[in-house]
């Protein structure tokens, strides 16, 4: 009797509670306002074509879209005076919050920061000549990663040469008053081609500097009193991004005869295939949050000096912590309401409710699970990164093309040296973390075309389409150990970790997918003996 009663009571607690949450959803349409930091370019694109695709509507919100002027203040004062409801900013964000304003990101967008540092051609070579150029740079906390390139190379924000706001930076550049401005990636390299400026860029992440870009953000009270909410806005936003970059010619197309008519298509071809590449959607899930980037972001403001070195992200920061504490009052509020309402009286109905409900779930549940088998059959699970099955879909691509064109394209295998001993002497546990960490250092110094994958164990591939010969492909690996000789910190203790790797070219070592590898496994196996060796 006291199992039978337990099962009751907790079928109705649940009953009542999906009954609440039901009701909630089909009270109406939510009006909200998104706070955007520039003026409509394909920046915003997923935003944008949420609207127009009927996303937002579909979840029951009905979206105002404000466009910004650039103020990253702005954007931030919108959002916490509530005279905005969710915001667009970027690695800043961490800033604020361990300066406790309450703010929490719901979904990171850009994978990486589109800020860069153009320079006159030639002046990249020498960070520390480049900081006795005159810089017209935009202030320290707006784009913090351009400064920790001279902290890295021992060179304090204070100590540079005739810094200036870089409100006029592009046209500074151009007449030659200055010598360095900062810039993004889908913008200013675009003007300068036009108008046939030379110019050189300096990437932060070259550095090892590796921040967010675009993240929508809210006020944290906001999400406590609106989980449900913000869930729904997350969700059709990232729809309306899933659709932009899979439909770029559409999606250019309204934008340009709609919200952003004052640019030419030409430009927003331009700006499309760039923000492709920072969103990193063939790559990482759309939107993922990852706390552990966003403290390795925490650690480089304090080493600015922009936060103190005791100040740490807060868990409300995350959205995650909001779900959860909606989940723990949505339990004690539905006990509550079953405590007080006649049990008899609403047994029947609230089965009811919750058998509907449950086929509703149990449908999205089946769509879910099939979306997530398809994610575990392409993509590793411990590195995100494309797993062996979609590196030979995408080999097998790449054969196909060259076969079309003429052409030739390279890979490159790669094997780690004495990672073995690391999970030997620590664990699997510590060898997981490290591979992780290694996975993202990959993706660091990675350009939009490369195709890079776990093919087993501590084995990675990388498919390089653009290159034609092993000069070339010898400075890219070059570049790339140069990122993975970098020590792993994880907790307290410091690994080091280098590589062999062995490359292979089509047609020269093979017309098909077996023979490339196969050729890349023998260069490997040969560098791998000839390290050891030394």
């Amino acid at each position: 009797m006291k199992a039978s009663f337990s099962r009751l009571a907790y079928c109705l607690l649940t009953s009542i509670s999906l009954l609440l949450v039901s009701l909630t959803a089909q009270a109406g349409t939510d009006k909200v306002t998104l706070q955007l930091r520039w003026m409509p370019q394909f920046q915003f694109a997923g935003y944008y074509m949420a609207q127009e695709k009927g996303f937002y509507s579909a979840e029951g919100i009905d979206v105002k879209i404000i466009p910004g002027n650039g103020n990253r203040t702005e954007v931030m004062e919108e959002v916490l005076s509530r005279r905005a409801d969710f915001g667009i900013g970027n690695s800043g964000l961490a800033l604020a919050a361990m300066e406790r304003a309450p703010v929490t990101v719901v979904a990171d967008i850009f994978q990486r920061s589109a800020a860069i540092l153009i320079t006159r051609p030639g002046y990249e070579n020498s960070i520390q000549s480049l900081g006795q150029k005159n810089l017209a740079l935009r202030s320290l906390r707006d784009n913090p990663e351009l400064y920790a390139i001279f902290d890295r190379n021992g060179i304090p924000a204070a100590s540079l040469k005739n810094a200036s706001s870089g409100s006029y930076a592009l046209d500074d550049f151009i007449s030659k008053k200055a010598d360095g401005i900062n810039g993004y990636l889908s913008n200013e390299p675009y003007f300068l081609k036009e108008n046939g400026v030379p110019f050189s860029i300096i990437d932060p992440t070259t550095y090892g500097i590796n921040f967010y870009g675009d993240a929508i953000f809210a006020n944290s009270n906001f999400v406590k009193r609106n989980p449900e909410l913000t869930k729904r806005f997350v969700r059709a936003s990232l729809k309306g991004w899933a659709y932009a970059l899979d439909n770029m010619d559409e999606t250019i197309e309204y934008l340009h005869k709609g919200p952003a008519a004052n640019k030419s298509k030409a430009h927003l071809t331009y700006e499309a295939k760039v923000i492709k590449s920072l969103v990193m959607i063939d790559y990482i899930p759309l939107g993922q949050v990852s706390e552990q980037r966003w403290n390795s972001i925490a650690a480089e403001f304090k080493t600015l000096g922009l936060a103190p070195a005791q100040s740490v992200i807060p868990p409300g920061f995350y959205l995650s912590h909001w779900i959860a504490a909606e989940d723990k009052r949505i339990f004690w509020y539905s006990f509550a309401a079953v405590s007080a309402f006649c049990i008899l009286m609403l047994c029947f109905a609230a089965w009811y409710i919750a058998l509907n409900r449950r086929l509703r779930i149990v449908m999205k549940e089946k769509d879910a699970l099939y979306l997530e088998v398809q994610k575990h059959a392409y993509y590793d699970d411990l590195t995100l990164l494309p797993s062996r099955r979609l590196l030979y879909d995408r080999i097998e691509g790449a054969i196909q093309r060259a076969k079309r064109k003429d052409s030739t394209f390279a890979i490159c295998l790669i094997d780690l040296d004495n990672f073995k001993k690391i999970n030997d002497q620590y664990g699997h546990m510590i060898g997981d973390q490290v591979l992780t960490e290694l996975g993202s250092r990959l993706l660091v110094i990675a350009r939009g075309s490369d195709s890079i994958g776990r093919y087993g164990g501590d084995e990675f591939i990388i498919i390089l389409e653009d290159y034609e010969d092993q000069k070339v492909v010898f400075e890219y690996m070059t570049r790339l150990k140069v990122e993975i000789d970098k020590p792993i910190i994880i907790g307290g203790t410091e690994f080091h970790v280098s590589l062999s790797y062995g490359d292979a070219f089509y047609p020269a070592d093979g017309i098909s997918l077996d023979e490339l590898i196969l050729a890349a496994d023998r260069r490997m196996y040969r560098n791998k003996i000839s390290h050891k060796n030394e």
